[in-house]
């Protein structure tokens, strides 16, 4: 391969992951941004009059469309732009396909509350994005690069975002991951997003960035050793490539089809991971 054909691929692959986002709700979107099924379906269902509004507090917010229905087998609770990075689209994962997502009691103010612990969104200084549907439920994601936070919860004036909520916990299947979730919470609300700390041992996200990786240079005609070389280096490959097979062969091929296998499906699974 001519270094001007790999140097084509790395330009190519240097812009996959940014803006980034490594959680794995942000993973689970890229994977699915990049199914053909659900891009046919976004084209073919998109909502007119995409520009989400602004609450007062800086927060974007979307009204539920009839299109929206289409996209609930997707796990979504709206169609989101595929063109869009995680942090950059309209993502709102369905509670039933997000079992981390919290579910909250809004009231007008703190008093209501009773003594437990109990949060205002306006004190949240994250990106903010809320999904309002017919029922006057409000779906938010509160996100950066290091966290993802969903919560949902009924309330009476989906643009304010002054008023405090507490979280309400049943015994439904996911448990361990609200928990976590609300300690994310808990930690943003004290903290802010640029002291956030990430609580316990996070595992390693490269097996996803490879996998993204090989997954986008395959789709735009690459070969598996142009995947290597994006994964290893150059100097690794060609000391060490074997067109028959080998083991850096074997593992560019295995990173394109764990690739495949997440846009495909296996993206949900990514949904009911432990977070922090």
């Amino acid at each position: 391969m001519n270094v001007e054909h790999s140097s084509r691929f790395m330009t190519e692959i240097s812009g996959i992951f940014g803006p980034a986002c490594e959680t794995y709700p942000g993973y689970a979107w890229d994977f699915l941004s990049r199914n053909p099924s659900y891009r046919r379906d976004y084209l073919a269902h998109r909502p007119t009059g995409l520009s989400a509004q602004s609450t007062s507090q800086g927060g974007k917010i979307r009204e539920e469309q009839p299109c929206d229905r289409a996209a609930r087998k997707w796990g979504l609770k709206t169609f989101a732009n595929p063109d869009q990075s995680a942090l950059q689209a309209f993502v709102l994962w369905r509670p039933s396909a997000y079992s981390a997502a919290l579910q909250v009691l809004y009231a007008s103010s703190r008093n209501e509350q009773g003594a437990g612990k109990s949060f205002n969104l306006s004190d949240l200084n994250c990106d903010r994005q809320h999904f309002f549907d017919a029922s006057q439920t409000r779906y938010t994601v509160l996100k950066s690069t290091n966290f993802w936070i969903q919560i949902y919860g009924k309330t009476q004036s989906p643009l304010d975002e002054k008023g405090y909520f507490s979280v309400i916990f049943t015994g439904q299947a996911g448990a361990r991951r609200r928990i976590d979730a609300l300690r994310q919470l808990t930690s943003l609300s004290r903290d802010g997003v640029e002291d956030f700390a990430l609580i316990g041992r996070q595992k390693t996200r490269l097996r996803l960035r490879n996998a993204l990786t090989a997954y986008d240079i395959h789709a735009g005609g690459g070969s598996y050793r142009d995947i290597a070389i994006a994964l290893f280096g150059e100097a690794l490959v060609s000391q060490n490539w074997d067109p028959a097979g080998g083991y850096l062969k074997n593992r560019a091929v295995r990173a394109y089809k764990r690739g495949d296998r997440l846009v495909c499906k296996d993206y949900l699974k990514l949904l009911s991971k432990k977070s922090i």
